[in-house]
């Protein structure tokens, strides 16, 4: 993990968007058609840092890692086929009310799996443990 704070500390602050709703399928599970209901994020400065992370690694491993290489997405709910239809339906009645502000990354906590955790400061650049 040492290497991602490395990578956080020369990170500036970045914004993150909330680009749009969608149903898609989740290519990813394999034991059962599964769809998922989710938020696309629109963010330069998210797409940067996980390039960089991703950098060292071949092309087969970072797209096992990333494998949609976008800037980003929320999945809400995860939706049995039977359900599209109605969730496409929820999503176009919606779309217009949808309407969420961007916001700014400062800071990003990294949880070791022993749970001890680093705090990076982006806008200072600090390293808080």
């Amino acid at each position: 993990m040492q290497r991602l704070v490395d990578l956080l500390r020369q990170s500036s602050p970045f914004t993150i968007a909330f680009h749009s709703l969608f149903v898609a399928e989740v290519t990813r599970i394999k034991h059962d058609r599964v769809f998922a209901i989710g938020v696309k994020l629109a963010s330069t400065g998210m797409r940067a840092l996980k390039d960089a992370w991703l950098e060292p690694l071949s092309k087969e491993a970072r797209l096992n890692h990333d494998p949609y290489q976008t800037e980003g997405h929320i999945s809400i709910a995860y939706i049995r086929p039977e359900f599209v239809e109605t969730a496409e339906k929820f999503i176009a009645e919606k779309l217009d009310s949808f309407r969420l502000e961007p916001f700014t990354v400062r800071a990003v906590v990294v949880t070791e799996s022993d749970g001890r955790h680093t705090t990076v400061d982006l806008k200072h650049n600090t390293c808080l443990l």
